[in-house]
Order: C-alpha cells, then sequence, then structure tokens
C-alpha cells in the first residue's frame, strides 16, 4: 500500500469531482532568520521525516551553549485504508553547530516515546532542576529527567522576552520566550542558570537589558 499511487487506491468514481491541491515541500524543516526579511529552510535529518511531527522542544541537553532540538510525534487518528503512522520513537536532533543538526541513537540519547504523542514541554523542579514531559494519546505520561550540572531556575519578568547568554566554552546564545509553544503545551517563563554559563542579560520588547545575573545568581 505504501507504494499505491492515488489511483490504485481509488476508483474513478470515488475521485470524480475530487479537489485537487499539490505540495512542493513535505519536510520536516529548520527555517532560519537571516534578517532584513529574508529566512532560509533547510530539511532536517531523514529520522526527523519518518512521521508526522506534533511536539518539538528547542533545549540545550548537553549544556553545550548550543541549542538541540527534541521531537516527538506519530498519529493513530489516520482513515482506515492508511493506517497508522507510527514510525517515530522520540527524537533528539544534537546541534552541531552552524545549525546542523544529527540525529542521536536510542542508546546515547535515552528519549523514547513511542505511541501516538502529542505536546511536549518543560517543568520547573522544587530542587532547582528541569524536568521534560511528553504527552500520549490515551497513554502514559512520559517525564524524563535530563542530566543536571548544578544552577537555578530563574523566573522571568513579564517585559523580558529575551536572554542573551555567554557560557563558558566562549558559546554565546540569544534565547527568546514566548507565552505559549508548541502543539498543545505551555513552557514556563523560566530560564534555567546553569553551572556552564558565566551571565545572563535579560532584555525587553526593545532589546533594552533589564536585569544581568552572573554565574553566582547575582542580579545586576
Amino acid at each position: 500500500l505504501g507504494e499505491a499511487t492515488v489511483q490504485d487506491v481509488f476508483s474513478p468514481t470515488e475521485l470524480k469531482g475530487a479537489m485537487i491541491l499539490s505540495a512542493n515541500w513535505m519536510y520536516s524543516s529548520f527555517i532560519e532568520n537571516l534578517g532584513n526579511g529574508h529566512f532560509k529552510i533547510t530539511p532536517l535529518p531523514y529520522q526527523a521525516q519518518l512521521a508526522p511531527v506534533y511536539g518539538i522542544l528547542p533545549y540545550d541537553y548537553d549544556h553545550d551553549g548550543l541549542t538541540d532540538l527534541l521531537m516527538i510525534g506519530n498519529d493513530y487518528g489516520m482513515e482506515l485504508l492508511q493506517g497508522r503512522a507510527d514510525a517515530s520513537y522520540g527524537l533528539v536532533l544534537k546541534n552541531a553547530g552552524g545549525n546542523r543538526f544529527a540525529a542521536l541513537e536510542l542508546p546515547e540519547s535515552h528519549f523514547c516515546v513511542s505511541h501516538d504523542a502529542r505536546a511536549l514541554t518543560r517543568v520547573d523542579l522544587a530542587t532547582g532542576r528541569e524536568m521534560i514531559l511528553a504527552t500520549q494519546n490515551r497513554d502514559a505520561l512520559k517525564a524524563f529527567l535530563p542530566k543536571s550540572t548544578g544552577g537555578k531556575v530563574v523566573p522571568l519578568e513579564p517585559g523580558e522576552v529575551k536572554a542573551r547568554i555567554t557560557f563558558k566554552n566562549g558559546q554565546h546564545q540569544l534565547r527568546e520566550f514566548y507565552w505559549g509553544s508548541t502543539f498543545l503545551s505551555q513552557e514556563p517563563r523560566t530560564i534555567l542558570l546553569d553551572d556552564g554559563m558565566t551571565e545572563i542579560e535579560l532584555l525587553d520588547h526593545s532589546n533594552k537589558p533589564t536585569r544581568r545575573i552572573n554565574a553566582s545568581g547575582i542580579v545586576n
């Protein structure tokens, strides 16, 4: 069935009067803002193309100053003739620099969400760590505790929308914050000041600095 054409699956009677639509880009992709109204679209690795993607969480899982991507998906609600779209087991795409991503194998990522997955987000714990949560339709909630490098969770003020982060390894990162993100989920408006960072500079909508927080958690 996977190699069948539309004409193989549907009879001429069923196709009579059908609306015909076309698509020219079917890849799960990374879109880079180049500035001045210009964007660059790049397909993600083939492992991100095997099933529908619903939950996406930009997350620096290895604390190297480069934003990685956590992804979940599948769809059990397909039409009967199509069957389930269930080839995803959850995915971690490691940022290799230069906006190039490489998929990690399950024994390395330990991130498995194999059923009808939907929402993906993070939550803050009272211990100062973060937990990753993934929902599955009519199935168990999955929880993952990333490796910790220590640190503290910093709540954002209502007007703070960006952070310039400086890492001990020389990396710099600009991170944006929203009031909601990804599919059916809500990410907390916090930032984790971990031991790999030297400073976090928080900014408002006009890019005006509001606070600077050093590695000791002291606000300047």
